[in-house]
């Protein structure tokens, strides 16, 4: 159905900010059976999001012309593209200390290889991480995550932002130098990566235990205002 995501349900429920890019949105379900839909409705109700199913399901759409006008006020985030960069243009640029690059992928996507002069970092610290003065050019997986990047960096004074043509991958396809550095960011600043829930995965009984008390102390680590969003159902 036009302006509808696709997510599994079980991931939806536990990694929500992999799916919900706005804190406190209106969330609306939908599956063929409506089986699924509410089942991970309820669920996702009493961790504090307003949910809905859709009545009637993806049936319904069709009795209301949905593919005809288009799903109502519905607003999708517009976001300018990038100048792109190619890795030619950018291995030039770099002879000269001409720009920064700053890569956005994950930690340890990073750690397995990387621009040699690229920094790492994620958007809550990119703007920290720009050097004021010096071009900036994005590393990403996905340009919509360095396109929200940007809008940061422009916030704090930085003009000229520019997309790593190709990412990562066509650098290494260009033949360019690669810099692995598996110590580097460090472990505590891994912050978008659970090391213990991985080693309890290969028979490391430490990890597991470790993951356990992670798991099993969340409610702890809420306040509060957090502790009031959740609506658990009665028994």
């Amino acid at each position: 159905m036009p302006g509808f995501g696709r997510a599994p349900g079980g991931q939806l429920i536990q990694a929500t900010d992999q799916w919900v890019g706005v804190n406190g949105a209106r969330l609306v379900l939908v599956d063929e059976e409506l089986v699924r839909a509410p089942v991970v409705a309820s669920w996702l109700r009493q961790l504090g999001h307003e949910t809905y199913v859709l009545a009637g399901g993806i049936a319904a759409a069709g009795a209301y012309s949905w593919r005809r006008r288009g799903p109502p006020n519905l607003q999708p985030l517009s976001l300018d593209p990038l100048r792109p960069m190619t890795p030619a243009e950018l291995a030039e640029a770099l002879k000269g200390d001409a720009v920064q690059v700053i890569d956005l992928r994950a930690s340890t996507a990073f750690r397995n290889g990387h621009v040699p002069q690229a920094r790492w970092s994620i958007r809550p610290r990119v703007a920290a991480a720009a050097v004021p003065g010096t071009p900036i050019v994005l590393v990403a997986d996905e340009p919509p995550v360095a396109a929200l990047a940007a809008r940061d960096l422009s916030e704090a004074g930085h003009e000229d932002v520019r997309l790593l043509a190709g990412g990562q991958g066509a650098c290494c396809a260009a033949g360019l130098p690669v810099a692995a550095t598996p110590d580097l960011p460090a472990d505590p600043d891994c912050i978008d990566f659970l090391f213990f829930t991985h080693g309890r995965h290969d028979g490391n009984h430490e990890a597991a235990r470790q993951y356990l008390a992670w798991e099993t102390g969340l409610v702890g680590q809420l306040d509060a205002q957090e502790r009031g969003a959740f609506r658990v159902a009665g028994g």
